[in-house]
C-alpha cells in the first residue's frame, strides 16, 4: 500500500537539469555534442548525464548510455565518472524492478566512494540502496540504510540532502506503523523544501504527511494534505509524480470505504505507470485493486487483480535475485573487512619505511657532508649554464608574446569600433572576451546610404587559428559586401563558404579529418523601414520583446567544408517594433563551465537573463552580462572566446 515518495525526489537532488518534455531538443544537442568531446573524463560525464535524462522517457535507452560511461571510466580509471555511472544504473535498474543488478552497481559505487573518502557519494549510495530494500520489502534494512544516509548528510550540513532523506527516513518508519516517528521525519522534510524553495520536495513530504494522517484516523487533514500535494504535482507537469500522487489520493480514498473514487484514481495512476514503464508500480497498484475489490466484496475481480500483482511480483523477486542479495551483502562486507586490514598493513608498511629511512638518512647525511664541498664548485658552473639557457627561453617568450600582441593589435584594426553602431541604432553594446590574446569570434558591419549590414561571427578554435581565421573572414565579408556589392544576407554567405573553402583548399573534408570553418549570422537592416533580414550558419539571432525573447533558429552547417549535401542559406525576415532589442552571439557564453556544479551555462539561462536585462540601457546590460559571466566562471578556466553584439531599435 505504501510508496516510496522519494524516488524522484532523489533524481532531483542527483541532478539538477532534469530533462522534461520541452528540453528534448537540448538533450539531441547534447548526444550530438559527443562527438566533438576529446577529453575522455569530459565525455564520461557527458555520456552519464546523458543516460540519466533519458531515462526519463526510456529506462533501456538510459542505461546503454550509462553503462557506456562505467565503461570508459573504467577504460581510464576515473573513479568519480565510476560513482556516478554505477550510480545512475543502479537508480535505473531499481526503476525496471531489477534489484539484484540494482544493489549490484549501488554497492560498487558506495566501495568507490568509501575508498575515495567522497561523503556526498556515500550518502547517495545508502539512500538508494534504502529505496531498493524498501522496494523489496524488507523494511529494516531500507531504515538502517537511510538512517547511515542521513548520519552523513547531517555531518556534511547539506540542507538539500537532509530534506530528501529524512523523506525516506519517514516512509521507512511509516512502513513500520511508527506513525509518530514518521509524522517527525516527514514535517522535517517539508520544513526544509519550504526553506529551499523546491516544489518537489514539498509535495512529496506532503504526500507522507497525508498517509500518516490516514493511520491517525484524521481523514479530514488527510484528504487537505494529499489535494495539495497534487496541485503542486499538476505544475510540476512530471508524469512519475502525478502518477504516484493519483495512486496516493485512490490509497486514502479507499481507507474512507469511497470506492468508486478510490478505482477511479488508480485507473488514472495505472495508465500513466504503464506509458513509463514503471513495472513495479503497476504491481503495487493491481495489489491496492485487488483489497478494494475485496472490501466491495467482489471476489472474482479480486482474484483477478490479485493473480496480475503476483504474477508481476514473481517476475520482480525471485528466488535468484534474495539469493545474489546476499551473495552481494557477503561480497561487500568481505571488500570492506579487507580495506580495513589493507589499511592497518598500510600503517605499519609505513613505520617500518620510516625507521629505515632515519637510519639511511643518517648514513646519507655523513656522506653528503663528505662531498658537499666538491659538488658545491659543480652546482655554481651549472646554474651559471641554466641562467644561460632561462635568458634564451625568456627571449624567445618575449619574441612570441610580442608577435601575438602585434597580431592582437592588427586585428583590433581590421574589426569595428562599438561607436559606429550607436551611430546607427538608438542604443547598442559589443561585449567582447577573447580566450587569449587573439580572438577567433568577430564582427563587422558595412553602413550604405539605405541600408545597414552587420555579421557576428565564430571561426574554428580560438587564439592564433582562430584570429587568422577571424581576419581571413572579415576581409572576404568586405570584398562580397563593398566591391561586389551584394547585400541579400543568404547570397552573402554562400558567396563567403565558396571563399573558405577555396582559401583552405582541403584535400582531406570527405574523410572527416579537417572541420575548419566559421559559424555566422549576417542581417541587412533597411533604413527606409523596421525590417531585418538575415541569414544564419549554427549561430541564431532572437530579438527581446516586451519581456519575452523570440528565438529565429539558424542552419544547421557551417561556413567552410561541410559532409552533407551542400545547400543554400535560408533567407529570414523579421518586422521590428521600437523598443525591440536584438542580440547577436556566439557560443562561448552559453558553453562556459561553472556555477555549483561547473557544469554548462547553457542557452536557456541566457535566454532567460537576456529576457530580464532586456529594458536596461545598453551600457548597463553590458555590466550585467560581465558580472554574470564572471560570477558563474568564477575560478575556472574561460573555455573559449566570447562575443555577444545587443541593438536597440
Amino acid at each position: 500500500m505504501r510508496k516510496v515518495f522519494t524516488l524522484i525526489v532523489l533524481f532531483a537532488l542527483m541532478l539538477p537539469g532534469v530533462v522534461r518534455a520541452q528540453d528534448k531538443a537540448r538533450l539531441r544537442q547534447c548526444v550530438a555534442a559527443l562527438d566533438t568531446v576529446r577529453e575522455d573524463t569530459t565525455r564520461a560525464v557527458m555520456l552519464n548525464e546523458i543516460g540519466w535524462d533519458t531515462s526519463y522517457e526510456d529506462l533501456a535507452v538510459g542505461l546503454t548510455y550509462a553503462e557506456r560511461s562505467l565503461e570508459l571510466s573504467k577504460k581510464i580509471g576515473f573513479n568519480h565518472g565510476m560513482m556516478l555511472a554505477n550510480n545512475t544504473i543502479g537508480t535505473i535498474y531499481t526503476d525496471m524492478g531489477e534489484y539484484d543488478k540494482a544493489l549490484q552497481s549501488l554497492h560498487d559505487c558506495l566501495s568507490l566512494a568509501e575508498k575515495d573518502g567522497n561523503l556526498y557519494s556515500q550518502a547517495t549510495s545508502y539512500l538508494n540502496i534504502s529505496i531498493v530494500y524498501k522496494e523489496m520489502g524488507d523494511k529494516q534494512k531500507a531504515l538502517a540504510a537511510a538512517l547511515e544516509s542521513q548520519k552523513i548528510y547531517q555531518k556534511m550540513e547539506l540542507k538539500k540532502g537532509l530534506c530528501v532523506v529524512s523523506n525516506n527516513v519517514g516512509s521507512s518508519y511509516l512502513d513500520l506503523d511508527s506513525v509518530q516517528k514518521a509524522i517527525e521525519f516527514f514535517s522535517l522534510s517539508l520544513r526544509l523544501s519550504r526553506e529551499l524553495k523546491n516544489p518537489d520536495f514539498e509535495s512529496h513530504a506532503l504526500s507522507g504527511l497525508s498517509e500518516c494522517f490516514v493511520e491517525t484516523g484524521d481523514s479530514v487533514t488527510a484528504e487537505k494534505y494529499i489535494l495539495r500535494s497534487i496541485a503542486i504535482m499538476d505544475s510540476l507537469h512530471d508524469d512519475y509524480d502525478r502518477a504516484q500522487g493519483i495512486y496516493d489520493y485512490g490509497n486514502l480514498l479507499a481507507h474512507y470505504n469511497r470506492f468508486p473514487e478510490a478505482e477511479a484514481k488508480y485507473n488514472e495512476a495505472l495508465q500513466l505507470f504503464r506509458k513509463i514503464g514503471m513495472t513495479d508500480e503497476e504491481k503495487s497498484v493491481w495489489e491496492s485493486f485487488s483489497e478494494l475489490y475485496e472490501k466491495e466484496k467482489d471476489p472474482v475481480r479480486a482474484l483477478g487483480a490479485l493473480k496480475k500483482y503476483m504474477h508481476l511480483k514473481d517476475s520482480l523477486l525471485n528466488e535468484k535475485v534474495l539469493q545474489h542479495q546476499h551473495e552481494l551483502e557477503t561480497l561487500y562486507e568481505t571488500e570492506k573487512k579487507q580495506n580495513q586490514i589493507d589499511n592497518l598493513t598500510k600503517e605499519q608498511t609505513i613505520q617500518d619505511t620510516y625507521m629505515a629511512a632515519l637510519v639511511a638518512g643518517v648514513v646519507l647525511l655523513v656522506i653528503i657532508l663528505l662531498i658537499l664541498f666538491n659538488r658545491n664548485k659543480l652546482r655554481r658552473r651549472t646554474n651559471l649554464q641554466l641562467e644561460k639557457q632561462n635568458a634564451i627561453i625568456e627571449e624567445k617568450n618575449k619574441d612570441i608574446t610580442d608577435s601575438i600582441n602585434y597580431a592582437r593589435k592588427i586585428q583590433e584594426a581590421i574589426l569595428p569600433l562599438p561607436q559606429g553602431l550607436n551611430e546607427q541604432f538608438s542604443d547598442a553594446f559589443v561585449f567582447y572576451l577573447p580566450k587569449d590574446i587573439v580572438s577567433g569570434d568577430f564582427w563587422w558591419f558595412s553602413a550604405g546610404e539605405e541600408e545597414f549590414i552587420l555579421a557576428v561571427g565564430d571561426c574554428t578554435g580560438h587564439g592564433v587559428p582562430g584570429g587568422f581565421m577571424s581576419v581571413m573572414g572579415a576581409s572576404f565579408l568586405s570584398e562580397i559586401i563593398n566591391e561586389k556589392r551584394l547585400t541579400a544576407p543568404d547570397q552573402i554567405l554562400n558567396t563567403l563558404r565558396h571563399k573558405v573553402v577555396n582559401a583552405l583548399k582541403h584535400s582531406n573534408v570527405d574523410a572527416g579529418e579537417i572541420r575548419d570553418g566559421m559559424d555566422i549570422v549576417v542581417c541587412n537592416f533597411s533604413k527606409n523601414n523596421r525590417m531585418l533580414s538575415f541569414a544564419a550558419a549554427n549561430n541564431p539571432l532572437w530579438i527581446a520583446r516586451k519581456g519575452s525573447v523570440i528565438e529565429f533558429p539558424a542552419d544547421k552547417f557551417p561556413v567552410g567544408p561541410h559532409h552533407d549535401v551542400v545547400r543554400d542559406f535560408s533567407l529570414q525576415q523579421a518586422d521590428l517594433q521600437p523598443g525591440d532589442m536584438i542580440y547577436l552571439f556566439t557560443d562561448g557564453y552559453a558553453d562556459q563551465f561553472g556555477g555549483n556544479d561547473g557544469k554548462k551555462f547553457k542557452y536557456r539561462r541566457l535566454k532567460d537573463l537576456f529576457a530580464s536585462v532586456s529594458g536596461l540601457s545598453c551600457s548597463e546590460q553590458h555590466k550585467v552580462l560581465l558580472s554574470e559571466f564572471e560570477k558563474w566562471k568564477g575560478s575556472l578556466e574561460q573555455v573559449d572566446d566570447v562575443l555577444v553584439v545587443g541593438l536597440r531599435v
